[in-house]
């Protein structure tokens, strides 16, 4: 099922597809607190809105509390932590993505951030897992041929990136957005988002969440065991 979903080529929920995964019961922000308290990790922080952040580093003991309240402020998200840098027992309880051959070359990350923190509305240059464990994300999705009404920047290296904020549109300044068609959905714990590569999307967390994703080129993945790639 996750193979043939990842084969369409367009974003799909796949619910159900992470098996055993340690990670479904084993992770909490309460056990991330007990356990890897001194886990010192990059932080974004918010103060004025999702597309100026400011970073720094910090201790998972001191992180943690800065998430759980409601509200939150400033808003403190851990973003794209690669998995050379987690403790071994948080790597050892993430399973195989699904959809995707074993072997299968990728890249994964931890997110882990508060109720009401965004991401600025981007696209990936690769296709993406994204597995929900804890908390509920929602995500706004545009096709790839809606890129000229997403204001993507001029510099090189950050075309991927929109100069809108899409939680407060200025719509004198971009004022095609408003003819923009998306898609929009909800993310809860279990399930994995596909997102193809050049989808672009902004995230929304609904509630304190934990996910991990995983980036890949699609030609070197979704091949089930045993079927020859041509």
């Amino acid at each position: 099922m996750a193979v043939e979903a990842i084969r369409t080529g367009l974003p799909v929920i796949i619910a159900g597809g992470l098996g055993a995964w340690p990670a479904l019961s084993h992770w909490s922000f309460e056990r991330l607190l007990r356990d890897h308290g001194d886990w010192v990790v990059p932080v974004s922080v918010f103060r004025h809105g999702a597309l100026s952040p400011e970073k720094e580093m910090c201790r998972i003991s001191e992180l943690i509390p800065r998430i759980l309240p409601f509200p939150s402020w400033p808003l403190c998200y851990l973003q794209q932590v690669p998995l050379a840098e987690w403790p071994r027992a948080l790597a050892e309880c993430i399973g195989p993505p699904p959809g995707l051959a074993p072997g299968t070359p990728m890249d994964a990350y931890l997110w882990c951030g508060p109720h009401g923190a965004s991401s600025p509305l981007h696209y990936d240059t690769r296709d993406n897992l994204h597995v929900l464990l804890r908390g509920h994300k929602r995500f706004l999705l545009f096709a790839p041929d809606q890129s000229p009404l997403m204001y993507p920047h001029a510099e090189d290296g950050a075309q991927h990136l929109s100069r809108i904020d899409v939680e407060r549109v200025d719509r004198r300044a971009f004022p095609r957005f408003g003819r923009a068609r998306g898609l929009r959905c909800v993310l809860g714990p279990g399930e994995v988002l596909y997102l193809p590569t050049r989808w672009w999307h902004q995230v929304h967390l609904w509630a304190p969440s934990i996910s991990v994703n995983f980036w890949w080129t699609k030609e070197q993945g979704a091949t089930p065991q045993g079927e020859q790639r041509s």
